[in-house]
């Protein structure tokens, strides 16, 4: 749509199965989407720089691709996951994250301090946070028990939203949660992040 979501029009993409799309901050006609490749053997991340006219596959190292964001500051910095790889030269070339969670079902920048990346992981690892370009981890699911599906932040960069499966939205404050962890730690629980049992039916 390009008229407020007034009337729309279909987009001649290769993908099949499109379960994420990120637009490009600073140039709206350039846009990327993580096909998980459907019925077919194998999905990719695509590309379009002239509105979804024409798309590229990035051929990243990724096989079934689920997720895909950019940088809000530096849209030449893109992940994809999963398992998560990196590119920053806007998706020309893509490097895997090495100790990156091994499933990385969405990806979000924090929009006030863009290092920092929340993915939701496997169950037991919940919600996850880094802020070293995916070196090293923590766990934000202390207090959740909910498998997480989707993950947003407002405007203001004062809130994570976390949407799960039977059980509504939570969310909770991640304006104190702007530390880095601590070097060598690896997923550890993080006890004071508790969601805010807040939920919306």
């Amino acid at each position: 749509t390009s008229d407020g979501a007034q009337t729309w029009s279909a987009l001649n993409i290769q993908g099949t199965n499109i379960e994420s799309i990120a637009v490009d901050p600073l140039n709206p006609s350039i846009v990327f989407e993580a096909d998980y490749g459907g019925m077919s053997p194998s999905g990719g991340v695509f590309k379009t720089s002239d509105g979804g006219k024409t798309w590229t596959n990035l051929q990243t190292p990724l096989l079934r691709p689920s997720t895909v964001a950019i940088d809000p500051h530096n849209p030449s910095i893109i992940y994809a996951g999963a398992p998560l790889a990196k590119s920053e030269d806007g998706g020309s070339t893509w490097t895997l994250v090495e100790d990156a969670p091994t499933l990385a079902l969405a990806i979000l920048f924090d929009r006030e301090n863009p290092p920092v990346l929340f993915a939701i992981g496997v169950p037991d690892d919940g919600i996850l946070r880094t802020a070293d370009g995916g070196k090293t981890w923590v766990s934000l699911n202390a207090g959740l028990s909910y498998q997480v599906y989707s993950l947003a932040v407002d405007p203001s960069g004062t809130y994570l939203y976390v949407g799960t499966l039977a059980a509504g939205v939570f969310d909770f404050e991640i304006l104190t949660s702007r530390e880095p962890p601590n070097v060598g730690e690896h997923r550890p629980i993080v006890r004071e992040l508790e969601p805010r049992a807040r939920t919306f039916q």
